[in-house]
């Protein structure tokens, strides 16, 4: 997160010194102008060219010679997407439930149906010994538990609806 703010800082520094119509910017505080809507809000005021100065030329983000850096959408996402703060994954993780929902249950493209026959590869993680952290091991293990149990509910699901066999009316 302090990258994240020193990279704010540095495009308030910039906008501070060189570009008068962003005074709004410049002058706001980092968690009113990390915001998605409010960066594009303040960004909105500049004109075509002086957005394309700013992304390629002083900022650097896009090099002035290719063939989308004259492009005002394009421009105004490159930067959204540079200085718009991102949810932690941590938080991510925790606002996920440890269990699935109809959504994740029901989904062939998440866990493959019963009749699976060992034909194709599953594209599941793998879990080996070797990891680049212990957060990636921890991130690995949650996800082949959420896995595993979608599988075990979804698979004790079709038993039970097999043994009381339904009748629609």
């Amino acid at each position: 997160t302090s990258a994240h703010y020193d990279r704010l800082l540095q495009l308030q520094r910039l906008a501070f010194k060189h570009i008068p119509k962003l005074k709004d910017l410049a002058l706001g505080n980092c968690a009113g102008i990390e915001r998605r809507k409010n960066l594009i809000q303040h960004l909105a005021v500049l004109e075509p060219a002086e957005l394309c100065k700013l992304v390629t030329a002083q900022l650097r983000l896009v090099d002035p010679s290719d063939a989308w850096a004259q492009d005002p959408k394009f421009l105004l996402e490159v930067m959204v997407d540079a200085f718009e703060k991102r949810q932690s994954q941590r938080q991510m993780i925790n606002s996920m439930p440890l269990y699935p929902n109809e959504e994740v249950l029901w989904n062939e493209n998440v866990i493959p149906s019963i009749a699976y026959d060992g034909q194709g590869a599953l594209a599941l993680p793998k879990l080996n010994l070797q990891f680049l952290t212990m957060h990636d091991y921890l991130l690995r293990n949650f996800n082949l538990f959420r896995l595993e149990a979608t599988y075990e509910i979804r698979e004790d699901l079709a038993d039970v609806m097999k043994r009381m066999q339904p009748v629609s009316s």
